[in-house]
């Protein structure tokens, strides 16, 4: 998705088992996007991983605080980034 509007219509639309969100989005921030997920009840129990290139740790607290169920720091791996999806998803990180 584009921006941080098309996501929020997004998971609306497709009602995704998870999903990876970015922190750098255009409109609206991945915080925020976070933060109108965990207030909406049909989606405050939606899997949440952060991605961003902030890897402070302020950024990191934030993603906790507003309820993300993790954070990955760019640059990573895509083996990285599949076993927090599989993890997230409660699927063994070693299955094919």
């Amino acid at each position: 998705m584009t921006d941080g509007d098309a996501v929020l219509e997004g998971v609306r639309r497709l009602k995704p088992r998870m999903l990876v969100l970015d922190v750098m989005l255009p409109k609206r921030s991945g915080f925020d996007i976070l933060k109108h997920l965990r207030a909406d009840a049909d989606t405050e129990n939606l899997p949440v991983l952060i991605l961003t290139a902030k890897g402070q740790q302020q950024d990191r607290r934030i993603a906790e605080e507003l309820g993300a169920n993790g954070f990955v720091t760019k640059p990573y791996s895509n083996a990285e980034v599949v076993g927090a999806v599989r993890h997230l998803l409660g699927e063994d990180a070693g299955a094919a």
